[in-house]
């Protein structure tokens, strides 16, 4: 038979104690841990939800910048053909103008002559201001 002595039973629970203590402490941090996983979670969450947000805005972004690049390349593509239409269209009138200036004149008293003069007088007015314009002359 074991004899149980007041100091064994005092010692006894002092470790009951003190094991009830650090349990209560276990406790405690177990569920302060859960909290935190609870709120980590939560932020978590909130921020999947802005981090999905803008990579829909970015994808919004990305395709109105390739209309935009579209777009842009129409206009590039519409500004060089203007171009080689009016360089053609300017080789035309230099033609006609050189025509006007170096063709057979009208014969005297047809009542062209007058008509031809004028329309030559326009012409080199509209040369010059074309020269003007592009900065130098043309012939």
């Amino acid at each position: 038979m074991t004899i149980i002595t007041t100091e064994r039973l005092n010692s006894a629970q002092g470790l009951v104690t003190k094991l009830m203590e650090q349990g209560q402490l276990l406790y405690e941090d177990i569920a302060e841990t859960a909290k935190d996983r609870a709120r980590l979670s939560k932020e978590l969450e909130e921020r999947d939800g802005v981090i999905n947000r803008l990579t829909q805005e970015l994808q919004e972004t990305r395709a109105r910048m390739r209309a935009f690049e579209d777009g842009n390349n129409k206009l590039l593509e519409d500004a060089t053909r203007m171009d080689s239409l009016l360089a053609d269209a300017h080789a035309r009138l230099d033609a006609i103008s050189k025509t006007a200036r170096h063709g057979t004149p009208a014969a005297k008293g047809d009542g062209h002559d007058a008509a031809g003069k004028a329309g030559v007088a326009a012409l080199q007015r509209l040369t010059a201001s074309r020269a003007s314009n592009h900065g130098g002359p043309t012939s």
